[in-house]
């Protein structure tokens, strides 16, 4: 039964999928981004606008739930933004390529 909210979450986010997408594409092609097979869109794009909509439909839904969603935005953003720099910066200091 826990998995049900997991199963609909999926089952309900793939009707509108494709027109989710397509703005943060142009987007991203716009700032010459390279993203061949569209990960970036799907994934950070999409997954920003499923999680601030928890914040404003679901059980708890209210203003201290959107903030909460926004604070988890930002936080992994600063994560991921913190590893990849540290990623750049050892590749850099050890002569990899190719990345």
């Amino acid at each position: 039964m826990v998995l049900n909210g997991i199963l609909a979450g999926l089952v309900g986010i793939t009707a509108g999928a494709d027109q989710m997408a397509m703005g943060s594409v142009l987007f991203f092609d716009k700032v010459k981004i390279d993203d061949p097979v569209g990960a970036i869109s799907v994934h950070l794009a999409c997954g920003i606008r499923v999680t601030l909509g928890v914040g404003l439909f679901g059980g708890l839904a209210g203003g201290a739930q959107i903030v909460s969603q926004l604070n988890g935005i930002i936080s992994i953003g600063f994560h991921f933004h913190h590893r990849a720099r540290a990623l750049h910066s050892h590749q850099v200091h050890h002569g990899i390529t190719g990345f």
